[in-house]
């Protein structure tokens, strides 16, 4: 799955209401949200951003595989349309949009398109709080604290 991140983001209300004060909250809360999505689906998934120079800090995104940034002036459909010419079977993959041209473009190479109204909704149910944005990956926790926690809860 390739979802048009800024698109998307634009289809839902929550995130959207956060563009005009905090661009990387917004992209945030979304990542999480398709994170958290294609995880439980156990989908392969990469979203592309329009990047924006002096925004981003290109070093830590570069370290997460998922999240892709277009160099200006490259705009996300050209690198979505690159990354489809260059799988050998385009057609496995899903491209997320509500743009028409990139709707077109992706199926022409036998993409398949999900409107970003619909991917919206699938997502929906995935709720993300302002913890799991900041929470680890891999918590370590060892086994002195997980005992603690686990007679902590049974006690309750």
């Amino acid at each position: 799955m390739i979802i048009d991140g800024w698109n998307v983001c634009w289809k839902i209300p929550e995130i959207a209401a956060l563009i005009p004060e905090d661009l990387e909250l917004a992209r945030r809360k979304l990542n999480a949200k398709i994170k958290a999505y294609c995880q439980s689906k156990k989908i392969q998934y990469k979203i592309i951003y329009d990047g924006q120079p002096h925004i981003y800090n290109r070093t830590i995104h570069s370290q997460n595989h998922h999240i892709q940034f277009s160099k200006d002036p490259q705009k996300a459909d050209s690198l979505i349309i690159n990354f489809l010419r260059k799988q050998h079977k385009p057609h496995e993959w899903t491209v997320v949009t509500s743009d028409q041209e990139l709707s077109i473009r992706a199926a022409n190479l036998e993409a398949q398109v999900v409107p970003a109204e619909l991917f919206v909704e699938k997502i929906k149910s995935k709720s993300i709080s302002e913890s799991d944005l900041s929470a680890k990956e891999n918590p370590n926790i060892n086994k002195t604290e997980m005992d603690y926690w686990l007679k902590k809860f049974k006690q309750n």
